[in-house]
């Protein structure tokens, strides 16, 4: 992996959060008010930060030690063990 690979996008992020509600609950669609209560933000802040591209790494990282989530795979896409979800 390159360095222009390594990049971290809240919208990748994003996208990871939703498949991995999607998967643990069977929704269909998963909404941005729904993902900034699952980070412990106001709905209203995330709308900002989404909008800057702003990572909240402090709320991600503890969202994924809450549910047993690996943080690099939520963070680039990769693991380097079994990613197990438990939202």
């Amino acid at each position: 992996m390159n360095n222009q690979e390594k990049i971290i996008k809240l919208d990748h992020i994003i996208k990871r959060i939703k498949l991995t509600v999607q998967t643990c609950t069977k929704s269909k669609k998963i909404y941005d008010k729904d993902i900034a209560l699952l980070l412990k933000l106001e709905p209203q802040y995330f709308a900002v930060i989404k909008k800057r591209g702003k990572i909240p790494y402090k709320e991600l990282a503890e969202f994924c030690f809450d549910n047993e989530i690996d943080l690099k795979w939520m963070l680039y896409g990769e693991t380097t063990r079994n990613t197990v979800v438990v939202v």
